[in-house]
Parts: C-alpha cells; structure tokens; sequence
C-alpha cells in the first residue's frame, strides 16, 4: 500500500519503504526462498533497508562492506 499525497514526498517515501519491507518480510517466512539479491540505483537506500530489515528480524546481524576493498575489485 503506498500512502500518496500531493503535498508531501515524505508520504510517499515512508509508503515505499513500507512495500519493500513487507516484501522483505515475505521473503523471510517464504519456505523455498533464494538467496536475497537487491539491487537498484545509487542513493535509494538499499542498504539503510537491509540494515533496518536485518536489526529487526533477526537476532544476529553481519554487515560486511567490501567496496573500498582492493581484494573484491574486478
């Protein structure tokens, strides 16, 4: 469910996240689920909402940034 409005972006925003991370929460409780791949542009907030997802979901959360890591690099 998205929450619209006209007036504010912020209504918008918070609907969005709410759809995603619903859809993170099917992802958990789905029995034949996959390994979880997220991807989308820069800046969105890709991993504010894994981070989010994993700190209320699970009793145990692994962050691992390998970005600035020259042994990751193609």
């Amino acid at each position: 469910m998205y929450l619209c409005s006209d007036n504010s972006s912020r209504k918008v925003q918070i609907g969005m996240k709410r759809k995603l991370y619903n859809s993170l929460i099917e992802w958990k409780y789905d029995p034949d689920r996959k390994p979880l791949v997220l991807e989308g542009a820069r800046q969105v907030g890709k991993t504010w909402l894994l981070k989010e997802f994993g700190r209320n979901e699970f009793d145990n959360l692994v962050y691992v940034n390998c970005h600035d890591d020259e042994r990751f690099m193609v």
